[in-house]
């Protein structure tokens, strides 16, 4: 800048932006070995990249977003069947270790959950609704109320009233 070009007048510097791509390593299993780190107790490999809402590791390789444990199982024991699921016997979502990754069905693994206490049960099952209005709703059902007129008194959808008069919700408490 000159002595007399301010800040405001001078001319604007063209900005060198770089693709993200170019500070990733070309190999894509370079990439995903630098991002995790070694629970020493557990023996767990806790994804440090990004993490989706279940607080299961994301990495896009092939431009697309993988997630950690399937790319991890994938590349050390070989390609997933369709409709497998990479399953955690460590029971972390962020952990890619694949000495910790099984393949199961969808039902193996909802199996395993419950044999380990990690599915809630009975009324914390259903959080959205407690037990006082479901009791409340099996009354009024009960007295001969329309699905329609249950749902409005109780404060609920229309679809809940069915779901716990029919059975299929609050089995338990029936």
């Amino acid at each position: 800048m000159s002595d007399t070009t301010t800040p405001a007048t001078a001319p604007r510097q063209r900005i060198q932006r770089r693709s993200r791509l170019v500070h990733r390593h070309p190999d894509p299993h370079v990439r995903f070995m630098s991002k995790w780190v070694e629970d020493e107790v557990t023996g767990c490999w806790i994804w440090q990249g990004s993490l989706n809402d279940a607080g299961y590791g994301r990495f896009a390789h092939d431009g697309r977003s993988n997630l950690a444990h399937r790319y991890s199982y994938q590349y050390f024991n070989g390609e997933i069947p369709d409709g497998a699921s990479v399953c955690h016997s460590c029971d972390t979502p962020a952990c890619c270790n694949p000495a910790h990754l099984w393949l199961g069905s969808q039902a193996d693994n909802m199996r395993d959950a419950s044999q380990k206490g990690r599915l809630p049960t009975g009324s914390r099952r259903y959080r959205g609704t407690p037990e006082h209005i479901v009791h409340l709703i099996r009354q009024l059902h009960d007295q001969g109320l329309r699905q329609k007129d249950v749902a409005a008194r109780a404060g609920v959808c229309v679809g809940t009233v069915y779901r716990i008069t029919s059975g299929l919700r609050h089995r338990e408490t029936y």
